[in-house]
């Protein structure tokens, strides 16, 4: 099922090229793109049973047509939540219920928030509120992951003991770095070495 990141800084390409780089699944499928950024507010362009949401290729364009910039992260959840309730036909082609956002404090300090939300049994349906939490953007494809297959729990990656505020941004705890094989390593910096010489990362 493909992976959304919502962009909302503003274009600085090369880091943003270096972010979604890192981002790539290097653990398992060589680098492989398995998130789709999403550039669009229209519900109806974000993926169907007959025209599913491609992979995001690197570089990004120039220019980066992004109708996302400098949106608030509510209004990003209730585009999520619009998209979940009124086109039941794109659930099954893309999450979301579990998705990425890089913004301008995140792409500072190499970071991505992730923002999911629990199935309620009573409801048969997802909560309404999405939980939040900011991850080093080397571990956030470990923390998507697990939780798109339901290996592990959102609290396993979260500091128990701190409660969520008001807004519901909860403290990262993490599970001790990114979970890459050797292999995997030094695959990631062939690539970033390549993307280095072509000007396209800092």
């Amino acid at each position: 099922m493909a992976g959304l990141v919502v962009i909302t800084t503003a274009p600085h390409l090369k880091s943003l090229n270096r972010a979604l780089t890192l981002l790539r699944d290097w653990e398992y499928n060589e680098g492989e793109p398995n998130f789709r950024v999403v550039i669009t507010r229209n519900a109806y362009e974000l993926g169907s049973p007959d025209k599913p949401l491609a992979p995001t290729e690197l570089p990004l364009p120039t220019p980066f047509d992004n109708a996302w910039k400098a949106a608030p992260l509510d209004d990003v959840e209730a585009y999520m939540r619009d998209v979940h309730r009124c086109l039941p036909e794109s659930r099954f082609r893309v999450r979301t219920t579990l998705f990425l956002v890089i913004d301008d404090e995140g792409l500072e300090a190499d970071e991505v928030v992730l923002c999911t939300r629990d199935y309620n049994l009573e409801m048969h349906d997802y909560g309404e509120k999405f939980r939040r939490v900011r991850v080093p953007i080397e571990e956030a494809h470990t923390m998507y992951v697990n939780l798109d297959v339901a290996n592990m729990d959102f609290e396993d990656f979260v500091d128990r003991e701190e409660e969520a505020d008001e807004d519901g941004w909860w403290v990262y705890a993490g599970v001790g770095g990114p979970d890459l094989f050797e292999e995997g390593l030094k695959a990631r910096e062939s690539e970033m070495d390549r993307l280095r010489g072509l000007g396209l990362v800092h």
